[in-house]
């Protein structure tokens, strides 16, 4: 669900919190400290790059932007995706 969440775009900020959240979990799942999956990756394996990478979904409010929270913002305010924030500058 947080999956889908994050690629249709609907409670995207809230889905991305948990996905990252999912992410450490798998993170330290894999772990054997100091090495993660082999004796190549210290620390850093592809759990860290794609909990970054949700990260960043969540701080740039990419559901606003390419989906379905920005249409469902631009038919509740009437306006452009960003709806709220973009009236309370005018």
């Amino acid at each position: 669900m947080i999956g889908l969440s994050l690629v249709s775009g609907p409670l995207a900020r809230v889905s991305g919190v948990f996905g990252v959240a999912l992410f450490l979990t798998y993170w330290t799942a894999h772990m054997d400290f100091p090495y993660i999956e082999s004796h190549v990756n210290l620390l850093i394996d592809y759990h860290i790059v794609y909990a970054v990478l949700t990260s960043y979904l969540v701080a740039a409010n990419a559901g606003h932007a390419f989906g379905l929270d920005g249409w469902i913002a631009e038919r509740l305010d009437g306006g452009s995706p960003m709806g709220l924030a973009q009236q309370a500058t005018k």
